[in-house]
């Protein structure tokens, strides 16, 4: 990871790294908006609303900015160099999700939740067909009755022809974003093997970015549409 990440940041920290991530979620949420109406409707109190879209916000900016890095490691382990030479122009400011507290709820304390909400942990990991929760829902988990509400209409609609074609032009966004990283990203197959214990890492290693590459794109739809839902859902005014 110190290798990996040592040659992308420097690619990561500039804007177009950032425009591309961008143009990923706006795109989604344009095409989302077109054919996607949530198919539910649960009161929440203002507050609430706000917790969970501070928390859907850091991830939704995140998530393709991961997918890009992913689809770039995936790349130079396979020998490839990824993006131009030169250098693009750095970043300017912060963005104001960087400092956005996410409190996750693990496996291991769902169990002391509920038995429906572990149910709906192992649901996510054979629906999705990975070996662990990822953080985007075990953020959600702290609000379970959006979260659980939400999900189920989620697993519903991904059936859809519209959520496959979603999912194949993130990725192929994602594609061209990675192309055109500067500066250019070089990891020989070589040189990550000299840094291993064992040699047999090098097959997880691959395996566990080409997983990522596989989720990302989910997650990206899904975060679109829990935003979707959110937005839907008629607020309470607590007092």
């Amino acid at each position: 990871m110190q290798l990996f990440w040592e040659r992308l940041k420097p690619a990561t920290q500039t804007e177009s790294f950032l425009e591309g991530a961008i143009a990923i979620t706006e795109r989604i949420y344009r095409d989302t908006s077109d054919c996607y109406q949530p198919g539910y409707q649960i009161d929440m109190d203002e507050a609430q609303r706000h917790q969970i879209q501070r928390v859907l916000n850091a991830f939704t900016f995140g998530n393709p900015q991961l997918l890009i890095q992913q689809i770039a490691l995936s790349r130079t382990l396979a020998g490839e160099v990824v993006g131009q030479e030169g250098n693009g122009n750095a970043r300017r400011g912060l963005n104001s999700y960087q400092h956005t507290e996410i409190q996750l709820i693990g496996e291991q304390f769902v169990r002391e939740m509920s038995p429906e909400m572990q149910q709906v942990y192992r649901d996510i990991k054979q629906t999705l067909g990975v070996p662990i929760v990822n953080s985007d829902y075990q953020a959600l988990a702290r609000w379970s009755p959006f979260f659980l509400t939400a999900w189920q209409d989620i697993k519903r609609w991904r059936e859809r022809p519209e959520y496959q074609l979603l999912e194949q032009d993130i990725v192929r966004r994602a594609e061209q974003a990675a192309s055109r990283l500067r500066p250019a990203v070089a990891i020989g197959e070589r040189e990550v093997r000299d840094r291993l214990d064992n040699p047999e890492d090098f097959a997880r290693i691959q395996q566990t970015v080409q997983m990522f590459k596989d989720v990302l794109p989910e997650l990206i739809v899904q975060d679109a549409l829990f935003q979707m839902g959110l937005a839907n859902l008629k607020p309470v005014t607590t007092r």
